[in-house]
């Protein structure tokens, strides 16, 4: 390599047929010597591109040789987000925890976002990867923030109730695909279900007959009583009585009303469920005269 250099008809950074640099094969077959020697005693440029917009640091995370990702790092070399989330997303969804880990620790944002507003952490709770799911709690901020928006990657750490384009939590999704051991990592690290839409959940629970997720979902519901409405209750009233039961006892609001302001017990007495508004006018701070 000397050798060559030494002379005035090859430089550095001159590329293949692929615009491939030295840097970039050195870089992908993890020779630290060499990228060190083109580096620092040839001034290889780091940030050059191949004919794929590839990076030499981006071949080094590809193959996973995080003493030369860390070398490129350390010496001004910059990893691109929108080329590195997609191997990112991949890795989530494979498990393949190192890969996540070199990612993440080399500059990557944990709280980068796809087209549908998920996170790394949606893709490795619904796909049941633990030791994912631990890695990136700890790299949360705000735990139990629903205000903030999600950072789409440029920097910061992970909001653990960040909310996708479907309207779903990475805890939501380890509950609908029974990840248990992913769902008690979420909650020991502080997630919880209280920016999930309660009807349209609800509703879909109890119009699919899906009954074991509604109750795992209500365990997790922090659902306040003020500032709060939902449309549920009509949908209830078909639902068997125990479910309705399991909903008031959770948290939600007896009083809740519809798009026409009909709450659950309109819907009990207009439908003749005696056993229903027995229990709803037994329930504290029903409202006994409620107008629709």
């Amino acid at each position: 390599v000397n050798f060559m250099l030494s002379g005035n008809d090859v430089e550095v950074d001159d590329g293949d047929y692929h615009q491939r640099t030295a840097l970039h094969l050195a870089a992908s077959s993890g020779h630290i010597a060499m990228v060190r020697h083109l580096v620092l005693i040839h001034g290889a440029n780091m940030n050059v591109l191949d004919r794929y917009n590839g990076t030499p640091i981006m071949d080094a995370v590809r193959h996973k040789h995080s003493e030369v990702v860390a070398f490129l790092k350390r010496n001004g070399a910059v990893l691109h987000h929108d080329k590195a989330k997609g191997a990112l997303f991949k890795a989530c969804v494979d498990g393949d925890a190192s890969y996540v880990e070199l990612l993440i620790n080399n500059g990557m944002s944990p709280s980068t976002c796809d087209y549908n507003q998920r996170t790394p952490l949606h893709l490795a709770a619904s796909n049941g990867h633990t030791h994912i799911v631990h890695f990136l709690c700890n790299q949360a901020v705000c735990p139990t923030s629903l205000s903030d928006p999600v950072d789409h990657g440029l920097a910061g750490g992970l909001q653990l109730n960040a909310v996708d384009g479907a309207g779903n939590t990475a805890l939501l999704d380890a509950i609908r695909h029974s990840h248990k051991e992913v769902q008690a990592a979420l909650r020991a690290a502080g997630a919880n279900l209280a920016a999930v839409n309660v009807a349209d959940k609800l509703c879909l629970a109890a119009a699919e007959n899906d009954t074991a997720f509604l109750q795992f979902w209500l365990t997790d519901l922090v659902y306040s009583k003020k500032g709060k409405s939902t449309d549920c209750f009509p949908a209830t009233s078909d639902w068997h009585f125990a479910l309705l039961q399991v909903l008031i006892e959770n948290g939600v609001d007896v009083n809740c009303a519809d798009y026409d302001q009909r709450t659950a017990l309109h819907v009990a007495a207009s439908r003749g469920r005696a056993e229903v508004a027995f229990f709803l006018l037994n329930c504290p701070n029903v409202d006994i005269n409620p107008l629709d």
